[in-house]
């Protein structure tokens, strides 16, 4: 049986994996597709079970941004509502407009936030993989 997360389960494994320094030599789980790619973001998504995954790395504003401000800015863009706090690893649970319930973790690098969010339904081991590809793309 493949182990798919909780918003909960996957909060704590994005907070963990984001101090680390991770490879490069991650292939892109078989059943994910590379969406978008841009500037300071990357989109993967997966159609059965449906399951979408972002990160974001920008450079702030407001250097003074609360970690919470910055996720509820996010939220706008994404129309998300509902967000609720996951205190412990600085993370947010929140309901995706007429989709899927998400997870996002917030963390700062000096005057740049990275967002990574996931919706949907994945297997954990996937999730580790994206991580990995996507901040290789972005360090």
């Amino acid at each position: 049986m493949k182990k798919t997360f909780s918003i909960y389960g996957i909060l704590v494994l994005m907070s963990t994996l984001l101090p680390d320094v991770l490879s490069a030599n991650d292939e892109i789980p078989a059943d994910w597709k590379l969406s978008s790619r841009q500037a300071g973001y990357i989109f993967f998504e997966k159609a059965v079970p449906k399951a979408e995954f972002s990160y974001y790395k920008y450079k702030l504003s407001n250097p003074n941004q609360s970690t919470r401000n910055i996720a509820l800015e996010f939220m706008k863009n994404v129309k998300g509502k509902n967000l609720r706090p996951v205190p412990k690893i600085k993370g947010w649970e929140y309901s995706y407009v007429g989709n899927l319930p998400c997870a996002t973790v917030v963390s700062r690098e000096d005057d740049y936030a990275v967002l990574i969010n996931v919706c949907g339904e994945a297997e954990v081991s996937d999730i580790s993989r994206l991580i990995k590809i996507s901040k290789t793309q972005f360090n």
